[in-house]
């Protein structure tokens, strides 16, 4: 009867401690922290293509060609102090930024940067930044071959949106825009693995014909050092209740060692 009740025990603890785990999953998961480390360093390509009859409009968009350098110099709580180098050929561009993963805020404000860092371990259905006035969120989670020659857990966001009449913030101009953009970032680590934006505009010549550019935009990881590993991730609501078996167990095993005869 003891052995039986002792057994029973058992899944009855287990039942308690997956429980309590569950509870404590939501707490744990409104807090956002970056997956990198400092020392860590982030080579990109910039490639942008421009198209189409607005000559005007084209003049004012700037040719984005080259490739930039994102180095990580410190970390701490949701904010990732970094480095920016821009590179295209004949002139260097260098910023530095203290981003918050939390919120996407570059120095306490929105940033006009890719978005080079999420936090770590997002999955789908999460927003990519908490509060921003128009979420991008987390699509889907899926394994990726080809990024750093790694296969790659990776965090995919695509969003897509329309504009009528609106402003042009570098021309000035009033024009119709559709904008679609896709994001992929390493789940793990929240490093971006690839960042693209298509940009459609158009607005009236004033003739009744229709000014049209088509504006392609791409990010794309080349190195990093150091490079993500691909760790397999033990689940972490799993610790909790094994701890307590293998404590049972030991228990357990402890007291059916016969008495010596000075414990008699």
């Amino acid at each position: 009867m003891k052995i039986t009740s002792r057994f029973m025990f058992i899944p009855l603890m287990i039942l308690v401690a997956l429980t309590n785990t569950k509870l404590l999953m939501p707490c744990s998961a409104t807090t956002r922290l970056p997956g990198v480390a400092p020392g860590q360093f982030l080579h990109y390509s910039f490639n942008q293509t421009v198209s189409g009859n607005d000559t005007e409009l084209i003049s004012h968009i700037q040719q984005v060609q080259g490739w930039g350098k994102v180095t990580v110099l410190s970390v701490s709580g949701a904010n990732i102090t970094y480095q920016f180098d821009f590179y295209n050929g004949t002139t260097t561009q260098s910023n530095t930024a203290i981003f918050d993963v939390e919120n996407g805020k570059a120095n306490g404000s929105y940033s006009p940067f890719p978005y080079f860092f999420i936090a770590a371990n997002l999955s789908a259905g999460d927003p990519i930044y908490v509060g921003m006035g128009d979420p991008f969120y987390i699509n889907e989670t899926m394994l990726t071959v080809g990024y750093l020659d790694l296969q790659l857990e990776t965090d995919h966001a695509k969003r897509s949106f329309n504009q009528t009449n609106t402003e042009d913030y570098v021309s000035g101009y009033i024009v119709s825009i559709t904008v679609t953009m896709q994001g992929y970032w390493e789940r793990r680590t929240g490093i971006m693995l690839d960042y693209h934006v298509e940009i459609n505009s158009s607005r009236s010549d004033g003739a009744d014909g229709v000014l049209a550019t088509h504006l392609v935009r791409r990010i794309l990881i080349l190195s990093a050092l150091p490079s993500p590993p691909v760790i397999p991730e033990f689940p972490s609501f799993l610790i909790l209740p094994l701890f307590m078996i293998v404590t049972l167990l030991a228990v357990m095993i402890y007291k059916k060692r016969p008495l010596t005869p000075s414990r008699r």
